[in-house]
Order: C-alpha cells, then sequence, then structure tokens
C-alpha cells in the first residue's frame, strides 16, 4: 500500500529521530535494567546476609544457656565468625553482649574483654552499646587489677541516665584499691544525688554495699 506525500515525511522525521537517538534510548534502557537487577540482587544479598548472621546469633543464644567446654567452643566460632563476615549486622552487636556475659559467668574472662573491646571499638557502628560495654569491661578490669585502664573506661562514658552506674564502678575501684572510707562515700553520694534517677532495685544494693562493703574498714 502507497504512503502519501505527508505520511511518507513522518515516516522520514522518525526514521531520523531514531537514527539520531537510538544509541542514547538503548544505552538508557540497558542501564534502567542494569539498574533494577543490582538493586534487586543488593536486596538479596541484604536478607542473605542479615540470615546468615541471624543463625549465628540464634546459635550463641542456644549455647549460653548451659556453662560447658563444648557451649564456649560454639560461642566462639559463631563470634568469630560474626565479627569476621557480619559485624555491620545489628545481631553482631547483641551477639557480642550475650557472649561477653556467657565468657564472664565461664571465667574465660580474656574472651570477655576481647570482645567487649571489639564491641567499643566499633562504636561508629554500635553507638548505643558502647556505654554498657565499657562498664562491663571495667567491671573485669577492676577485677584484674587493671585500674587504669578501668579507670578509662569509665571516664569515657558521657551518658547522663549511665552516670549512676559509672558512679558506683568508680566506688568500686576505689575499694579495690583500699580505699574503702572513699568508695563508701561514693555510694552514699549516689543515693544522695537528687540529679541521678535509682531503681529501687539499684538503691537497695548500694545500701547493702554501704552496710556491708563498709564495715570492712572497721
Amino acid at each position: 500500500m502507497a504512503f502519501n506525500l505527508e505520511e511518507q515525511e513522518k515516516i522520514s522525521a522518525i526514521k531520523a529521530w531514531w537514527d539520531k537517538w537510538s544509541n542514547l534510548i538503548t544505552i538508557a534502557v540497558v542501564l534502567v535494567v542494569v539498574a533494577f537487577f543490582a538493586h534487586t540482587g543488593w536486596k538479596w544479598y541484604q536478607a542473605q546476609h542479615a540470615e546468615n548472621a541471624l543463625a549465628y546469633y540464634d546459635e550463641i543464644v542456644n549455647a549460653s544457656g548451659d556453662i560447658s567446654e563444648e557451649n564456649t567452643a560454639r560461642i566462639k566460632v559463631s563470634i568469630d565468625k560474626l565479627r569476621e563476615s557480619y559485624s555491620s549486622t545489628a545481631y553482631a552487636s547483641r551477639a557480642i553482649m550475650i557472649a561477653s556475659d556467657y565468657f564472664y559467668k565461664a571465667n574465660r574472662l580474656d574472651l570477655a574483654k576481647d570482645n567487649l573491646s571489639w564491641l567499643i571499638a566499633q562504636t561508629s557502628e554500635f553507638p548505643e552499646f558502647t556505654d554498657i560495654a565499657r562498664l562491663r569491661l571495667s567491671t573485669i578490669q577492676i577485677e584484674q587489677g587493671e585500674y587504669e585502664a578501668a579507670q578509662n573506661n569509665l571516664n569515657a562514658i558521657k551518658d547522663e541516665k549511665a552516670q549512676a552506674m559509672v558512679k558506683d564502678k568508680l566506688a568500686d575501684l576505689a575499694f579495690a584499691q583500699g580505699e574503702v572510707q572513699k568508695a563508701v562515700d561514693m555510694w552514699r553520694s549516689i543515693i544522695q544525688d537528687e540529679h541521678l534517677t535509682l531503681s529501687p532495685g539499684f538503691r537497695n544494693y548500694i545500701v547493702f554495699k554501704i552496710s556491708t562493703l563498709g564495715k570492712s574498714k572497721e
């Protein structure tokens, strides 16, 4: 079927336009397709990454219920894998807290300190856990006579909500160094400080320390 002159001109214009822009259009389409599959692939990778991290986290939770050499080994393997390959996931920080608590109870203070120190070093990733890790690490350091390191960790905690616990640990530090009266005075100051919010349990804990540990100075 023959085309009239007007139709031929339209076809020629379309062909000319396509000849001019076809390469750019093809490139744009390819880029859109690549971006789509890249985004989909990244989403899949993230989901798979989180799923793998969750598996190690669950292993740590399950093994932390009972202290044994076998469970210690299981937790160490899983926590090392989380630190190595899944350190950016939320499961890593939570697993570290669970594992360090287990290691402390299992008297594997070396492993507890190592994991708490690692978590503190990742403060940009997990700022919400840094102060808790410092408090727990300072407890171990005080027990092991690493007084300067404990002091430095406690001084680094700036969160106002944690100051009651910080002052308690500083009192523990003074007591461990034989400064019993100083420790008792610090514990009393915690109770008397109107700016500190103390739970009933924590307040009773401080009173217990004053009434029992304070007697050692007599």
